[in-house]
C-alpha cells in the first residue's frame, strides 16, 4: 500500500535522504577534482593521414584511464587537431581566378567593360586572402585591368593599375612579344612616373599589409603613393580582410574585421607548425602559440615521413622542449606517453591489525549468552516502544482532522 494521503513524509525520511544526497555529492566532487587533477596532453596529427588519425584515437582512449595525464575536455578543439588542413585561401582564390578567366575571355572578344567588371570582381574577392599569397593574383588582375582601361580610353586609370602592378611585383615586365606596343608603353611609363605622397589614417585593428608589404599596426596612419592600393589587417585571432583604395590625397579608411572562432585559431596554428621549419626555434615558437589556444602544457606529435612512415614526438612547456622522433611501430600507446607522464608513486599498504586474543577456550564477547540476552531484550523494547508511539501520534491526528471524524446517526 502507498503512504496514506494527507499524511506527510516524516522529518527523519527527510533527513535520511538529505544525508544520502550529501554523500553522493561529496563523492562526485572528489571524482571530479581527481579527474581535473590531471595533466591535459594534446594529441596532434601533423600530417593529415589515417594512420595517423587511428593512432591519436588510440592515444586518446590510453589518455582517459591514465592515472596522471588526460585528454582535451573540449571535443571540438580536439577534432581541430587532425584531418585535412584549413584552407582558408582557397574559395577566394579559385573567384578570383575564375574572374581573372572570364576577364580576359571578354578582352578577346573586345568586350572592355565586361572586362573591367571581371577584373574589379577578383580584386574584390582577394582581399580576404593571406597577403603573401593575395600579391601575385591581384598583380595578374590589376594588369587586366589596366589594359581594359587602356582600350576604354582611361589612360590615366590604367596608369593607376600598372603601377599597382608594379608595386606588387617589382620585376614584372609585359612581354613585347605577347602584348601591343601601346600596353609595353603604358606600363613602362607607368612605373617611371614619380606620384605625390599622401597619408592614409587606416582604422581598425590587427597588422597593416599595402600592397602585399607589411607596414606596421593598426590603428594608425602611413604615407603612400597617391594612386590605387590594396589595403590588408590580418591578426592571429582575426579574419583576414581589407579594401581595394585609390586615393590622391590624405584619407582615412576603417577596415572592419571579424573575430575568428576559437576552432579557427587552433586550425590555424595547426597548420603553421606543420609548415614551420624543422628548425627548433621556428618550431617551437608555432608549438608554443597552439599550446596557449589549447590550454595544455604537453603534447604528442605525430609526423609522416616521406617514405609514408609515421613519426611520433612529445613535447612540454619546459626543457629540453622536443623530445627526439621515434618512428612508430607496435608499441602500446601507453610506451609512447611515457616521457611526459611523472613517476608512479608507489602504493602504501596499510600494516595489517594486531590480532585480538582473549583467554584460552573463553567464545568472544559477542558470543556470550548473557550479552546476546540484553542486546535481543533491549530491541524487543525499542520496537514495542516505537509501534506504541506511531499508534498514539496516529490516533492524535486523526482526531485533530475533522474529515477523520466519525459522527455517529441519531437514534
Amino acid at each position: 500500500m502507498g503512504r496514506p494521503r494527507n499524511v506527510p513524509y516524516s522529518k527523519g525520511m527527510s533527513s535520511r535522504l538529505a544525508a544520502r544526497t550529501a554523500v553522493l555529492c561529496a563523492l562526485g566532487a572528489i571524482a571530479g577534482v581527481a579527474h581535473a587533477d590531471k595533466r591535459r596532453v594534446a594529441v596532434i596529427d601533423l600530417s593529415a593521414d589515417p594512420g595517423a588519425s587511428a593512432l591519436r584515437k588510440a592515444l586518446y582512449a590510453e589518455l582517459i584511464n591514465h592515472w596522471a595525464l588526460g585528454p582535451l575536455l573540449d571535443a571540438q578543439l580536439d577534432a581541430a587537431l587532425e584531418g585535412a588542413f584549413i584552407d582558408e585561401d582557397g574559395p577566394p582564390l579559385a573567384e578570383a581566378l575564375k574572374q581573372r578567366a572570364a576577364a580576359e575571355e571578354h578582352l578577346a572578344q573586345f568586350d572592355y567593360q565586361g572586362a573591367e567588371a571581371d577584373a574589379e570582381n577578383g580584386e574584390q574577392a582577394l582581399v580576404a586572402v593571406t597577403p603573401t599569397a593575395a600579391s601575385a593574383p591581384y598583380a595578374e588582375l590589376a594588369f587586366v585591368l589596366g589594359e581594359t582601361e587602356l582600350y576604354l580610353k582611361k589612360p590615366n586609370e590604367a596608369a593607376r593599375a600598372f603601377a599597382l602592378v608594379h608595386r606588387l611585383e617589382p620585376m614584372r615586365r609585359p612581354d613585347p612579344a605577347r602584348y601591343v606596343p601601346e600596353v609595353v608603353t603604358a606600363f613602362e611609363a607607368a612605373i617611371a612616373a614619380k606620384p605625390q605622397t599622401v597619408k592614409l589614417d587606416i582604422a581598425g585593428t590587427g597588422r597593416v599589409w599595402i600592397d602585399g608589404v607589411e607596414v606596421g599596426a593598426a590603428p594608425g596612419a602611413f604615407d603612400v603613393a597617391a594612386g590605387q592600393h590594396l589595403v590588408q589587417l590580418t591578426a592571429p585571432d582575426r579574419k583576414t580582410a581589407g579594401q581595394r583604395v585609390e586615393i590622391d590625397r590624405d584619407a582615412a579608411i576603417d577596415v572592419p574585421t571579424e573575430v575568428a572562432s576559437e576552432e579557427l585559431q587552433v586550425r590555424r596554428a595547426r597548420r603553421a607548425l606543420a609548415d614551420a621549419p624543422p628548425e627548433a626555434v621556428a618550431r617551437a615558437g608555432a608549438m608554443k602559440q597552439l599550446a596557449g589556444l589549447l590550454a595544455v602544457h604537453d603534447a604528442v606529435l605525430i609526423w609522416k615521413t616521406a617514405d609514408g612512415a609515421l613519426e611520433v614526438q612529445t613535447w612540454r612547456d619546459r626543457a629540453p622542449g622536443f623530445s627526439a622522433l621515434r618512428e612508430h611501430g607496435s608499441e602500446p600507446p601507453l610506451e609512447l606517453l611515457e616521457p611526459l607522464s611523472p613517476p608512479r608513486p608507489p602504493e602504501v599498504t596499510p600494516p595489517p591489525l594486531p590480532p585480538v586474543h582473549g583467554p584460552e577456550n573463553e567464545p568472544a564477547w559477542y558470543r556470550r549468552r548473557p550479552i546476546q540476552a540484553t542486546v535481543a531484550g533491549a530491541l524487543v523494547v525499542a520496537v514495542v516502544g516505537i509501534l506504541l508511539w506511531e499508534n498514539r501520534t496516529r490516533d492524535e491526528r486523526l482526531g485533530q482532522n475533522p474529515q477523520f471524524l466519525t459522527v455517529e446517526p441519531p437514534r
